[in-house]
């Protein structure tokens, strides 16, 4: 499966298709740039597809893109929203209270 992006291209730095070299997995801080990239969706497919090209097995890595998009869309940003309306939920108490003994 080709999808027209090279990732032995000599301007691999230059080439906005395969992200300046700046998006893979050499090493840890390049891996954690790409996921937050890829859970944040931008231009994820692109990623995938460079992925898929340098991969012996792209059905893998459709299936691990698959599950690192469902899995931080949905498990991390209702986490994420838990806490901050658990934060205004406490908030908000405290200064019922607060109120209530102004009152009195």
């Amino acid at each position: 499966m080709d999808h027209k992006l090279s990732l032995e291209d000599d301007g691999i730095y230059s080439n906005s298709a395969i992200h300046y070299g700046v998006a893979g997995y050499d090493n840890i801080l390049q891996s954690f740039v790409t996921v937050f990239q890829i859970a944040s969706y931008d231009d994820w497919s692109s990623i995938m597809f460079n992925t898929q090209n340098a991969s012996a097995f792209p059905s893998l890595d459709f299936l691990f893109y698959g599950l690192l998009i469902i899995f931080c869309s949905f498990v991390l940003l209702n986490l994420l929203l838990a806490v901050v309306m658990e934060s205004y939920m406490e908030s908000e108490m405290l200064e019922n209270q607060k109120t209530a003994e102004d009152l009195a």
